[in-house]
Protein backbone atom coordinates (compact mmCIF):
# COMPACT_ATOMS: atom_id res chain seq x y z
CA UNK A 1 0.00 0.00 0.00
CA UNK A 2 1.15 3.32 -1.13
CA UNK A 3 0.55 6.24 1.02
CA UNK A 4 1.16 10.10 -0.39
CA UNK A 5 1.46 12.74 2.46
CA UNK A 6 -0.25 16.21 2.04
CA UNK A 7 1.83 18.81 2.93
CA UNK A 8 -0.07 22.31 2.82
CA UNK A 9 2.75 24.74 2.18
CA UNK A 10 1.20 28.44 1.94
CA UNK A 11 -0.77 29.62 4.82
CA UNK A 12 -2.30 32.26 2.69
CA UNK A 13 -2.86 34.10 5.84
CA UNK A 14 -3.75 38.17 5.16
CA UNK A 15 -2.36 38.79 8.75
CA UNK A 16 1.13 38.21 7.57
CA UNK A 17 1.14 39.36 3.83
CA UNK A 18 -0.77 40.45 0.92
CA UNK A 19 -1.09 38.28 -1.82
CA UNK A 20 1.80 39.48 -3.34
CA UNK A 21 4.12 38.96 -0.47
CA UNK A 22 4.31 42.61 1.11
CA UNK A 23 4.40 41.88 4.82
CA UNK A 24 1.79 43.49 6.90
CA UNK A 25 3.86 45.32 9.57
CA UNK A 26 7.21 45.79 10.93
CA UNK A 27 6.06 42.93 13.42
CA UNK A 28 5.64 40.17 10.72
CA UNK A 29 7.44 37.20 11.15
CA UNK A 30 9.14 35.49 7.33
CA UNK A 31 8.86 32.22 8.66
CA UNK A 32 6.89 29.40 9.74
CA UNK A 33 6.60 28.26 13.22
CA UNK A 34 4.24 25.07 11.95
CA UNK A 35 2.90 23.14 8.91
CA UNK A 36 0.39 21.23 8.30
CA UNK A 37 1.58 17.48 7.46
CA UNK A 38 -1.09 14.84 7.23
CA UNK A 39 -3.75 16.78 8.70
CA UNK A 40 -1.64 17.53 11.93
CA UNK A 41 0.50 20.64 12.96
CA UNK A 42 4.02 19.95 13.25
CA UNK A 43 6.45 22.17 14.89
CA UNK A 44 9.72 23.66 12.04
CA UNK A 45 11.77 23.83 14.84
CA UNK A 46 12.62 27.86 13.36
CA UNK A 47 11.05 30.08 15.77
CA UNK A 48 14.90 31.24 16.79
CA UNK A 49 14.65 32.73 13.34
CA UNK A 50 12.05 35.55 14.20
CA UNK A 51 15.57 37.36 14.34
CA UNK A 52 15.82 37.21 10.58
CA UNK A 53 12.59 38.80 10.17
CA UNK A 54 13.45 42.26 11.33
CA UNK A 55 16.26 42.26 8.42
CA UNK A 56 14.09 40.95 5.75
CA UNK A 57 11.88 43.78 7.10
CA UNK A 58 14.12 46.23 6.67
CA UNK A 59 15.74 45.04 3.22
CA UNK A 60 11.71 45.34 2.11
CA UNK A 61 12.07 41.57 1.11
CA UNK A 62 8.83 39.66 0.54
CA UNK A 63 7.64 37.06 2.62
CA UNK A 64 8.18 34.02 0.74
CA UNK A 65 5.94 31.59 2.93
CA UNK A 66 2.69 32.82 2.73
CA UNK A 67 1.40 32.87 -0.63
CA UNK A 68 2.74 31.47 -4.00
CA UNK A 69 4.28 34.29 -5.55
CA UNK A 70 4.03 33.14 -9.03
CA UNK A 71 6.96 31.42 -9.31
CA UNK A 72 9.64 30.09 -7.67
CA UNK A 73 12.19 31.97 -5.11
CA UNK A 74 15.44 31.19 -3.11
CA UNK A 75 16.81 33.87 -1.21
CA UNK A 76 19.88 33.94 0.84
CA UNK A 77 20.63 36.16 3.34
CA UNK A 78 24.17 37.75 4.22
CA UNK A 79 24.35 39.02 7.45
CA UNK A 80 28.08 40.93 7.43
CA UNK A 81 29.40 41.93 10.53
CA UNK A 82 30.91 45.25 9.84
CA UNK A 83 28.84 45.96 6.69
CA UNK A 84 25.26 46.40 5.93
CA UNK A 85 23.25 42.67 5.27
CA UNK A 86 22.44 41.79 1.90
CA UNK A 87 19.71 39.91 0.32
CA UNK A 88 20.01 38.19 -3.12
CA UNK A 89 17.06 36.12 -4.52
CA UNK A 90 17.23 33.54 -7.00
CA UNK A 91 14.22 33.20 -9.21
CA UNK A 92 13.08 30.39 -11.29
CA UNK A 93 9.94 30.36 -13.88
CA UNK A 94 10.26 27.42 -16.46
CA UNK A 95 13.90 28.11 -18.17
CA UNK A 96 13.94 31.76 -17.29
CA UNK A 97 16.19 32.03 -14.27
CA UNK A 98 17.00 35.72 -12.81
CA UNK A 99 18.28 37.36 -9.71
CA UNK A 100 17.78 40.38 -7.66
CA UNK A 101 19.83 41.99 -4.82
Amino acid sequence: MHHTSKMQVYHEDSAVSDSYGTPVDSLTNYFLFTIKFNDKNVSTGIDTFNFYSIYLYALNEKVLSNYYLGHDQYRFLLLRSFDPPIAVTLHRKGSEVWLNA
